[in-house]
């Protein structure tokens, strides 16, 4: 990128801040990287010196990054906003991908996947692109797919099945759901293996979800 470009790094972390900032202006042609340390301190940055990109942590003191790009937005059209996540892979994850989404937000990335991601996500941002980085692509497409899963296998469930489900989502142990249903151990995780197979998911966090969206836990 050559032409000139002015950031903005949000991030309450003085060190992750700065090591990002230091980054984007050795990576970057001609930028200009302004910092804040919270939503309000980049409200009123972006006041005298508006920026063409904010780069966000999602936890922040105050309003949290999700918020603050919907205010963002409002306030400056013309900014765009990356999401930064530190949260692990799994449901939490995927949450908070999927409200920054619903407020508009131009990219969203991993903190993992920063130095790798960082430099893309405002070239394509500028470009009026969306860039999700592979993480959150990743659980964007196993959220996508779960979804598509409940709707379709609910009906192929059998009824011990279903409870077993139940049960895994309600975080009961094998030998809980083994003393209950009348079987051994050994069958419940059978059922399970056939579950995670059927639904295509691979943890209980996924399991718990889709018990959710099937309505077991309602």
């Amino acid at each position: 990128m050559t032409s000139s470009v002015t950031l903005l790094v949000v991030d309450d972390h003085a060190l992750l801040r700065r090591g990002l900032k230091n980054f984007l202006e050795s990576q970057i042609e001609g930028a200009q990287v302004f910092e804040a340390e919270s939503a309000e301190q980049a409200y009123e940055q972006l006041k005298s010196s508006p920026a063409d990109v904010v780069i966000m942590d999602i936890e922040l003191p105050g309003d949290n990054g999700i918020e603050a790009a919907r205010k963002i937005r409002a306030s400056h059209p013309k900014t765009k906003v990356i999401i930064l996540s530190g949260l692990p892979a799994g449901e939490t994850f995927r949450r908070r991908l999927k409200e920054s989404l619903r407020v508009g937000v131009d990219g969203f990335l991993s903190k993992i996947d920063v130095e790798d991601c960082a430099v893309l996500a405002v070239r394509a941002a500028r470009k009026n692109l969306l860039f999700l980085s592979p993480l959150s692509a990743t659980e964007l497409a196993r959220d996508l797919r779960t979804g598509t899963a409940d709707s379709s296998t609910q009906s192929q469930l059998t009824l011990r099945e279903s409870m077993i489900l139940k049960r895994l989502a309600q975080g009961a142990s094998y030998k809980e759901i083994a003393d209950e249903q009348g079987i051994s151990v050994r069958t419940v995780d059978s059922h399970r293996t056939r579950l995670t197979k059927k639904l295509s998911v691979s943890s209980r966090e996924d399991l718990h979800s889709i018990a959710l969206k099937m309505g077991l836990l309602g």
